[in-house]
């Protein structure tokens, strides 16, 4: 209760980008992809994360991952802040 404060900060991202990458395959097809990249709290220091490439990627997956990573760096003490990034291309 006196700190819910913090937890509502770091609820809510401080950056959301969404982006599309249309491109062509050998076959000639022409293909779009989704990119995402997400910036949670920066209190600590500049944003340090990862990128995952995955078919079935989402929005909410992307989120989530940003959140745990925010977690992981101010847990170990690393003076960063938490990120994440990636797109639902398969790089199969």
């Amino acid at each position: 209760p006196k700190l819910a404060w913090v937890f509502k900060q770091l609820m809510e991202p401080e950056r959301l980008l969404t982006f599309r990458v249309p491109w062509t395959d050998d076959n000639g097809n022409a293909r779009i992809n989704r990119g995402y990249r997400i910036q949670y709290s920066s209190a600590l220091g500049h944003y340090h994360g990862g990128l995952r490439f995955h078919p079935q990627l989402s929005h909410g997956s992307i989120r989530m991952l940003g959140w745990e990573q925010t977690l992981k760096n101010a847990i170990t003490g690393f003076p960063l802040g938490g990120s994440r990034g990636g797109s639902d291309f398969d790089p199969m």
